[in-house]
C-alpha cells in the first residue's frame, strides 16, 4: 500500500488514512495538498490526481513551471481541424498563444469561454471529454492519422464519430450527467 511504500507521499493526502487503502499503481482519484514551493511560495490548497499519477512524479499544477495552471483564469476552447476532419477541446492559460499554435498547425477556433476560476476551467474540461465519450467521440489520436501524435491529440476526436457546434453542447451535457 502507498503508506508503507512511500509513507512521504502519502502524508501529503488530505485524508492520509486512504494511503493504506491504494497501491502505488492505483487509478483511484485522490485529493493531495500542496503547501507551495521554495521557487514557487503559496497558500496550502488541495488539488485531485490518480494515485498512479502522483507516484509517478506528477506534482502540483500550480508550482508547475510549465503546463496549465488552474491557479490563474482559464479559457476553454472548442477547435476544428477540416481537412483531418477532427475537433478538439482544450484549455488554456494563455489564449492566443495557445490557439495561434494550433491554427499554424491548421485548426480553427470554433468557440472560446473565460473562466475566472481556473479550477472550474479544468473541472469542466475533463467533465466534457467524459460527456463526449459517453455520447460516441473516440478521443486520442485516429487510426489514419499521417501525424503520430500532434498538440492535444488526447483531446480529439474525429467529427465522423461526433461532431460539435458549441461548447455550450458540451457544458448542458455535462450538467445533464451531473444530476
Amino acid at each position: 500500500d502507498l503508506a508503507t511504500v512511500n509513507p512521504d507521499l502519502a502524508a501529503q493526502l488530505v485524508d492520509p488514512s486512504l494511503a493504506k487503502t491504494v497501491t502505488i499503481g492505483s487509478p483511484t482519484y485522490l485529493d493531495w495538498f500542496c503547501e507551495g514551493t521554495a521557487e514557487t511560495p503559496h497558500p496550502r490548497h488541495d488539488w485531485r490526481v490518480t494515485v498512479n499519477n502522483r507516484t509517478s512524479g506528477r506534482n502540483c499544477p500550480v508550482c508547475a513551471k510549465y503546463g496549465y495552471d488552474p491557479s490563474k483564469t482559464g479559457w476553454l476552447y472548442l477547435l476544428l481541424h477540416e481537412r483531418w476532419g477532427m475537433q478538439q477541446i482544450g484549455i488554456t492559460n494563455e489564449p492566443d498563444e495557445r490557439i495561434g499554435r494550433h491554427q499554424r498547425s491548421g485548426w480553427e477556433l470554433v468557440e472560446i469561454i473565460k473562466f475566472k476560476d481556473g479550477l472550474l476551467c479544468a473541472a469542466n474540461e475533463r467533465a466534457g471529454l467524459k460527456a463526449l465519450r459517453d455520447r460516441g467521440a473516440r478521443t486520442g489520436k485516429p487510426d489514419d492519422a499521417k501525424e503520430a501524435k500532434f498538440d492535444g491529440y488526447t483531446e480529439s476526436w474525429p467529427t465522423v464519430s461526433l461532431e460539435l457546434a458549441s461548447l455550450g453542447q458540451i457544458l448542458e451535457w455535462v450538467r445533464r450527467d451531473e444530476w
